[in-house]
C-alpha cells in the first residue's frame, strides 16, 4: 500500500467519522471509495460475559437523547455485525458498528452532536438477522 493510499484513508476517516460526511459525499471528494481507519471511533464494549440465546437489538437509552445515546445488542454466535443510523428519508448518516463479534452482549455509543433534531432509524444486520429501531434526537 502506497503513502498516497494511506493518506486518502486518513482523509476518508476524517470526513466520515469526524465531520459526519456520507460515504457518497466522501467518494465524490476523493474520487473513489477508501476504507476508513479506526481513529475516531467510539469503541463498542462487551457488557457481560454471558452468552445470549438469541440476536437482539435493544431500544437506545436514553430516548429521546441529546447528544449521546447507548445502543445495546446481543450476539449469540460469532458473526459480522453492522449497525447503521439513517434519517427517516433513508440517507445513512453513520456507520456505527462494522466488525466481527464473538458471542456476547455489546453496547455502542452514538454521538448526535453534529446532527439536526429529529427522528432517526438504526438498523442491525448480523448473518440473516435484521432489526430496526427508531430514536429521537432533541436539542
Amino acid at each position: 500500500m502506497c503513502l498516497n493510499e494511506i493518506s486518502r484513508q486518513v482523509y476518508s476517516t476524517i470526513l466520515q467519522e469526524h465531520l459526519n460526511s456520507s460515504e457518497t459525499d466522501t467518494q465524490d471528494i476523493l474520487f473513489r471509495e477508501f476504507a476508513t481507519l479506526p481513529v475516531f471511533k467510539i469503541p463498542t464494549s462487551v457488557k457481560t460475559n454471558s452468552i445470549p440465546s438469541r440476536f437482539e437489538l435493544r431500544q437506545n437509552y436514553p430516548n429521546p437523547f441529546n447528544p449521546y445515546t447507548s445502543i445495546e445488542y446481543a450476539i449469540p454466535e460469532a458473526n459480522h455485525v453492522k449497525i447503521e443510523v439513517y434519517t427517516t428519508l433513508g440517507k445513512r448518516v453513520k456507520k456505527l458498528v462494522d466488525d466481527f463479534h464473538y458471542p456476547g452482549n455489546y453496547k455502542a455509543t452514538f454521538d448526535g452532536r453534529y446532527l439536526a433534531s429529529g427522528s432517526y432509524i438504526y438498523t442491525m444486520r448480523a448473518g440473516s438477522y435484521k432489526a430496526t429501531r427508531k430514536m429521537i434526537l432533541m436539542k
